[in-house]
Order: C-alpha cells, then sequence, then structure tokens
C-alpha cells in the first residue's frame, strides 16, 4: 500500500467522479420523487412538516434554505393539495404547514421507492468499500474546509 499524496490531475478525476454521482443522486431523487406531484423540494418541505406542523420560516431554518424559497414550494405543494396551512394560535399572520393525507401519502410512497433504489445501490459495494469511500470524502472534506480557513480572509 502506497502512502503518496494524491497527484493533483487524478485529484481532479476524482473530483469529476464525485460530481458525476451527486448529479446521478440528485437525478434519482427527481425520478422517486416525480411520482404522485411530488418534487424533490416539495418533498424535502412536506417532510419536514410531517411531524409537527411548522411554519415555513421555521421550516426554512430547519432546512438552511430562504424563507422565500420555502413559501413558494409549500403555496406549491397546497395548491397541489399536498399539504395545507393551518392557524397558528401562537401568531396570527404565520400559518401553520402541514402535510394533507395526500401529502402523506405521497411522502410515504417515496420513502419507500428511495428505500429500494438505496438497496439496489448498496448491493453493489461491500461493507468495506463503502468505509473507505466514505473515509476518503471525510479526509477530502476535512481538507478543503482546512485549506479555505486558512486562507479565507
Amino acid at each position: 500500500m502506497t502512502t503518496q499524496p494524491m497527484n493533483p490531475e487524478d485529484f481532479g478525476a476524482l473530483i469529476s467522479a464525485v460530481s458525476q454521482a451527486h448529479s446521478e443522486f440528485v437525478y434519482s431523487a427527481e425520478v422517486v420523487a416525480s411520482h404522485n406531484d411530488l418534487t424533490p423540494a416539495r418533498w424535502q418541505v412536506i417532510s419536514a412538516a410531517a411531524q409537527t406542523p411548522a411554519t415555513v420560516s421555521q421550516i426554512a431554518r430547519a432546512l438552511g434554505l430562504t424563507r422565500q424559497s420555502v413559501q413558494r414550494v409549500a403555496d406549491d405543494a397546497v395548491k397541489l393539495g399536498l399539504a395545507a396551512y393551518r392557524t397558528n394560535p401562537k401568531h396570527a399572520r404565520a400559518s401553520l404547514l402541514a402535510p394533507t393525507k395526500k401529502g402523506r401519502a405521497a411522502v410515504q410512497a417515496a420513502q419507500a421507492a428511495q428505500a429500494e433504489w438505496a438497496a439496489e445501490v448498496a448491493a453493489s459495494l461491500t461493507a468495506e468499500q463503502a468505509q473507505q469511500v466514505l473515509g476518503a470524502i471525510e479526509l477530502i472534506l476535512e481538507a478543503s474546509q482546512r485549506h479555505w480557513d486558512e486562507t479565507d480572509p
């Protein structure tokens, strides 16, 4: 086993492969979510309100998104009957978003399809291979964050 650092050209190829994997994961989420009037964004927002109805601002903070983007997705989900706004007893102007029966069913169907996809994809790797990939990605993230922490003014 070699202990030499990776060369920049090979690192570029690795970045490209990770980028392609990210695109594949986004595509897979879109396909899984496309059934039952979901998009990945609707799935995410409805899921965030599934446990406890929440305001759009609360959902946005929890997901690390802007309130405006969550508002647009929430309004869209309400128009499609996937969610509904409820009166907020703590704030008259900030309604609570909650999934409807149709929305809960759509999220459950998406979660089941995602689990099936994940099981099939995961079966292509051994546990050891997955740990090696995860470990390498963690090292890359740490090194990149360290670089920017040290060089970003």
